[in-house]
């Protein structure tokens, strides 16, 4: 029986690296052979959204702006959102230069006029990562790179939480951007594979936006419609080669805060709550089932079934956990709650991090504690509570790929989410 068992594991996870192989090869012949593809650029796969609106946010007919934020979203709708972040851009004096990979409709493309300085539609090749792509080729092209100050890089995978917490990021934004101590300001840095910043927030001066390793990198990379080649060769691929030289870098949430955090708390003393903890973050569950081994992940049960609180010497657990795994699902509600991080990510009961109903009661919880008791009867705080909800009901759970493997290995998804052994051998 042991033997089958091992037979069958081994089979499976050989017809899912062979159906990843032809899946990437299928992906790359289609961008080979695509008129949108290979030898096409930006200009063929973005198509500048002409709206006559008188707008503050468009700026003087040729003015070139001084500091510039490329944001890139997949709507057909404009989320509310989505709207919070361009303001919150708009704030700071950036000019958005926003990509739609997809078709905004019902009247919300002049809405979005209204907001960003240039608004583009693009043919939806390579995702997120090559609609970076082709802004900033369009960008260098036009010569706004050699005149702007700072460049925002991000996208609408995250949902916001407006409030203390967004405010918090725009004090952090305005001291980078007044500081000379950093060239990179990063939101989150994954060690999984390799240190690679996360692609969903970037901030760069000049220094980065402007180097050849930087505009190398982007015109040699290939916007393949694959979801291994968009993370490995793109967002990890960019760190490699670009961010991972930089010796001047911020990472804004990061475990090093957060133990920073908890240790300067009013608890400090006596210690934190485990089960506290253990709340904001992914359910335990399947890695038990699984009996993966984890003793970073032992010492926090341990203590939360017992009521007890960790002490410092054990809070070197929690950090532990995040830097195993990917920090934005592991911590998506920890940074939230306790560093002011003003977003989750939409992904979190898709993957199988989170349940539908813990995601949605935890998003409550931060976005209560950002805005403050007296805004939780605004409509703003129940359009984003719908907004969340509706988003992650849309995207699903795991067990809706149980019948479809190979769309499954498509997506990345597994039975859902496990906490990783803390060293892999």
């Amino acid at each position: 029986m042991i033997l089958v068992r091992l037979l069958t594991k081994i089979l499976d996870e050989l017809i899912a690296r062979c159906f990843l192989a032809l899946d990437f090869l299928w992906s790359y012949l289609a961008f080979t052979f695509s008129p949108y593809g290979w030898l096409a650029g930006p200009q063929q796969r973005m198509r500048e959204c002409q709206v006559k609106l008188e707008s503050p946010a468009q700026g003087p007919s040729g003015a070139g702006p001084e500091k510039l934020c490329i944001m890139v979203i997949y709507a057909n709708h404009l989320s509310e959102s989505t709207k919070l972040t361009i303001n919150l851009w708009n704030s700071l004096d950036f000019k958005v230069l926003l990509v739609n990979n997809a078709t905004l409709v019902g009247g919300d493309q002049e809405r979005l006029a209204a907001l960003a300085w240039r608004v583009f539609e693009r043919i939806n090749i390579g995702q997120d990562i090559g609609a970076f792509k082709d802004a900033i080729l369009w960008l260098l092209s036009k010569g706004y790179l050699d005149t702007c100050s700072a460049l925002a890089i991000t996208n609408d995978s995250l949902q916001w939480i407006p409030g203390r917490n967004a405010t918090q990021l725009a004090t952090e934004i305005r001291h980078f951007l007044d500081s000379t101590d950093h060239e990179a300001l990063f939101s989150h840095v994954s060690y999984q594979v390799c240190r690679h910043y996360q692609s969903f927030f970037q901030l760069l001066k000049p220094s980065v936006f402007r180097s050849r390793p930087f505009s190398d990198f982007w015109l040699a990379y290939q916007p393949i419609s694959n979801r291994r080649h968009c993370i490995l060769k793109g967002e990890i691929g960019l760190s490699k080669k670009v961010y991972n030289d930089l010796t001047k870098v911020k990472v804004l949430y990061s475990t090093e805060a957060l133990y920073e955090c908890l240790l300067a708390g009013p608890l400090a003393q006596q210690g934190f709550p485990a089960e506290e903890l253990l709340a904001w973050m992914p359910s335990v569950y399947r890695t038990q089932r699984l009996k993966i081994h984890n003793p970073a992940l032992d010492v926090l049960l341990h203590a939360a079934q017992r009521g007890a609180h960790l002490p410092a010497s054990q809070l070197a657990c929690l950090a532990d956990l995040i830097e195993s795994n990917n920090p934005t699902h592991v911590a998506a509600f920890l940074y939230p709650a306790y560093l002011d991080c003003p977003f989750v990510k939409k992904d979190l009961c898709f993957a199988g991090s989170f349940t539908l109903a813990q995601a949605i009661h935890l998003y409550r919880a931060v976005l209560t504690s950002s805005l403050g008791h007296p805004q939780i009867q605004s409509p703003l705080f129940f359009a984003l509570m719908d907004e969340y909800g509706q988003t992650l009901y849309a995207k699903g759970t795991p067990l809706g790929h149980q019948f479809a493997k190979f769309a499954a290995l498509r997506k990345g998804l597994k039975v859902g989410f496990v906490y990783s052994p803390t060293f892999i051998l």
